[in-house]
């Protein structure tokens, strides 16, 4: 009897092994049955199994799958497990009860002991600042309160320094509380000067983006005098000139011209006389700087810091005018340029020089060329999506379809994962302009290539789980009734 039992069980764990599928199995199956919504399932938790990141988390959330993403951020590290969850907690589709609970969570594993004190102090950081925008203000301060004690036990190891760089990395946003940028300032005697200089300048930066002008030339002046006291003379000149940059990009001439040599910095000093208007002292700077190397170019760094400047102001004329002179130096970022141009220039109703930049933006799109990558795709589809939204559908149809050429020079033996990431890109702008066989396609293929990168060397996992979410979004984008209302809406535009 025992024998018969034994074997009966054997029997049925060995059925039970035949017939368990794989991930990679139940995608295949999936896409077989025009299963959109497996499809998106399967390729978020196969790309989370691979190289698990913040990212992904928030785009399960966003697919519905919060119970799965909390799921999985338990199976990361400590110190992990903080940005993962903050990244569940942003996702749109969460109420806020359930957003407060999954901060909550982090907040308690951000106090682990396990967690090293600089990796503690920035979770305790994000913490406190992911509280302050969803209005939980006591929360808050607890958080930062604790981040702001773990941080002074670790002075010796940066810890301080970390805190201001996690909450300066984030001031850019107009809700961050300017009370925490305070409170850290107030904290900052006795640091060796070589810290000093990083986390006045770091405290000058935030203070700036949030436009305390007057506070930010303060942190800067300490951060100058610290400098002042670094003993290494190399060291000291680099110091003091990354003070009189930042200073440069503020408008604060005066500070610069004191404390650094502006010789040196004329890519700074170009940007500056372009939003003074000085255009010939602007082109005279960008003059002094060389072409640069394969990897690096002042000068075109420069263009584009000139140009994106102009637009952050709305001076449209003024980036078209300096792309006239410039954009040859930019190479394959005229495309994006150009494409940012013809946008704001549509925005304001210059639609004689949007079409003039956008059919120029066209005309630089690489075909043919072995050395295409997923950036050179990329770069025409945010052509394609700009021409739509600009009411130039022919233009726009012209543009995904040499996207769509584009992928098929992305080379698999050089370049990996960017193939299926291109064509996954590239089937989601196919779906939004109503042409689901061709979207379909590209997802067919762009599928059938990342599975093929499963035992990928881990030097290139993070492109590929980046691909099994571009991938998860084209399935996503395939939905039934996803773009109807868009399609409408445009179908009547074009008939008025």
């Amino acid at each position: 009897m025992f024998d018969r039992f034994t074997i009966a069980v054997a029997a049925t764990l060995v059925t039970l092994t035949a017939t368990a599928s794989t991930p990679i199995q139940d995608i295949d199956k999936a896409l077989r049955q025009k299963n959109w919504a497996g499809i998106e399932h399967g390729s978020l938790l196969l790309a989370q199994a691979i190289y698990p990141n913040a990212s992904e988390v928030l785009e399960m959330v966003n697919a519905g799958m919060a119970d799965e993403a909390i799921a999985s951020t338990r199976k990361a590290q400590p110190w992990q497990r903080v940005p993962f969850l903050l990244a569940a907690a942003s996702g749109n589709a969460l109420p806020m009860p359930r957003k407060l609970k999954i901060v909550h969570a982090a907040f308690e594993v951000a106090q682990s002991d396990e967690i090293r004190t600089p990796a503690k102090v920035d979770g305790l950081a994000d913490v406190a600042l992911a509280y302050a925008r969803l209005g939980a203000n006591d929360e808050a301060h607890q958080a930062f309160n604790a981040a702001l004690s773990n941080a002074k036990s670790g002075m010796r190891e940066g810890a301080y320094g970390s805190l201001a760089n996690t909450v300066v990395l984030q001031v850019g946003a107009p809700d961050t509380p300017l009370w925490m940028l305070d409170e850290i300032a107030s904290g900052t005697k006795d640091l060796p000067p070589g810290e000093a200089v990083m986390l006045h300048r770091s405290l000058a930066a935030g203070y700036f983006n949030l436009h305390q002008v007057g506070k930010a030339i303060g942190q800067l002046e300490l951060a100058l005098s610290s400098a002042q006291a670094l003993s290494e003379r190399r060291e000291k000149r680099v110091a003091v000139q990354s003070l009189a940059r930042l200073a440069l990009d503020h408008d604060e001439m005066e500070f610069a011209r004191q404390s650094g040599d502006l010789n040196e910095l004329a890519g700074e000093m170009a940007a500056f006389y372009a939003r003074k208007n000085d255009r010939a002292r602007a082109l005279n700077e960008i003059a002094k700087l060389g072409p640069g190397n394969l990897y690096t170019s002042p000068r075109q760094a420069a263009v584009l810091r000139i140009i994106n400047d102009a637009l952050k102001q709305g001076a449209i004329d003024r980036a078209v005018s300096y792309c006239t002179e410039l954009c040859s130096v930019l190479v394959l970022e005229e495309i994006r340029v150009r494409t940012r141009i013809g946008q704001r220039q549509v925005e304001a109703g210059q639609r004689d020089g949007a079409r003039a930049n956008l059919l120029r933006a066209k005309e630089l799109v690489r075909l043919g060329d072995p050395y295409i990558g997923d950036r050179d795709v990329l770069a025409t589809l945010d052509l394609a999506r700009a021409a739509k939204a600009s009411g130039m559908q022919d233009l726009a149809k012209e543009t995904v379809a040499a996207a769509v050429r584009q992928t098929g020079y992305v080379s698999l033996a050089r370049r990996g994962a960017e193939r299926p990431l291109s064509e996954a890109r590239t089937s989601q702008v196919l779906s939004e302009f109503g042409n689901r066989d061709q979207a379909v396609e590209m997802l067919v293929r762009a599928w059938s290539e990342a599975k093929e990168l499963a035992e990928s060397p881990l030097g290139e996992q993070p492109q590929k789980a980046a691909a099994l979410v571009e991938i998860a979004k084209a399935a996503r984008a395939l939905k039934p009734g996803r773009y109807r209302l868009e399609s409408q809406a445009l179908a009547s535009q074009s008939a008025r």
